[in-house]
């Protein structure tokens, strides 16, 4: 049965160096999506240069893959090795300037970095020492994170992200919904008063975001309390529908009004 969710765009932001890394990123993520997904409404997309980026012209490259992904993406997982990247003709690489504009607008950025071991003699000096560099800067001003293997990246992200999207429903719980789960750790039932509009909804059973409801009777809508009427939309919202079509909706449905007819009185006829 079709179940509505939220989209959540997560950005794979790396050097060339971690290709192992960047195909166990999108792994880790179907995992995380096969375990979750369909019981908590939440869907999170990996969004890599190489299968989201598209060919355009007119503007300096960095800035439009910044225009195309970053700008449309909700967390960023910035992954290093042994390399910071190639200059972008204004940061010191495309990732930073990734995560630049990720911290700019305030959101998530997940940084990673490899210890595994190295061969010394492919490593390039100048950019091992850049990285370190912007290694210690990020220390100073957050968290970030080690991981020896490609298994031990992938163990930290199940638990990294799971604990960045509960942080986005915390932010985002402004409806009775959500801050019921948050406080008890379950969905809540349909109050009594919303049971008329539920479709095959057994009272007493939590809500989920594939039932379905339908509009309220104008009787019904009339009868409700302005708190009652806002939690109704509340839960329009959450099941993923626009409360304004709703609206629209059930204004079409209404039964039409008294009809008004204008009565004229005819002229007495003139006698002669």
């Amino acid at each position: 049965m079709p179940v509505r969710a939220t989209i959540y765009r997560i950005l794979v932001a790396s050097p060339s160096d971690v290709t192992d890394e960047r195909k166990a990123v999108p792994e880790a993520i179907s995992a995380w999506n096969t375990a979750n997904s369909y019981y908590r409404g939440i869907y999170l997309e990996p969004v890599l240069f190489e299968t989201h980026a598209s060919p355009e012209m007119g503007d300096r490259p960095q800035s439009i893959i910044n225009r195309q992904l970053v700008d449309t993406c909700d967390i960023l997982i910035g992954i290093f090795w042994t390399r910071i990247g190639t200059h972008t003709g204004m940061v010191e690489s495309g990732t930073v300037e990734e995560i630049e504009e990720f911290r700019k607008a305030e959101k998530p950025v997940l940084l990673y970095f490899s210890s595994a071991p190295v061969v010394l003699e492919n490593v390039n000096a100048g950019q091992f020492r850049k990285l370190l560099d912007f290694k210690e800067k990020c220390r100073q001003e957050g968290l970030t994170c080690d991981y020896d293997s490609i298994a031990d990246l992938q163990t930290k992200l199940m638990i990294h992200i799971t604990r960045t999207i509960d942080d986005f429903d915390m932010i985002s719980d402004t409806n009775w919904i959500d801050k019921h789960r948050r406080l008890h750790g379950e969905l809540p039932p349909l109050p009594d008063y919303l049971l008329p509009i539920a479709i095959d909804y057994a009272p007493g059973e939590p809500v989920t975001k594939n039932m379905q409801i339908t509009i309220p009777s104008a009787q019904m809508w009339s009868r409700l309390l302005p708190s009652q009427q806002d939690e109704l939309l509340e839960l329009v919202e959450w099941l993923g529908q626009d409360r304004r079509d709703y609206l629209a909706t059930m204004e079409r449905g209404k039964p039409p009004g008294p009809r008004v007819v204008k009565l004229e009185r005819s002229k007495p006829s003139e006698r002669h």
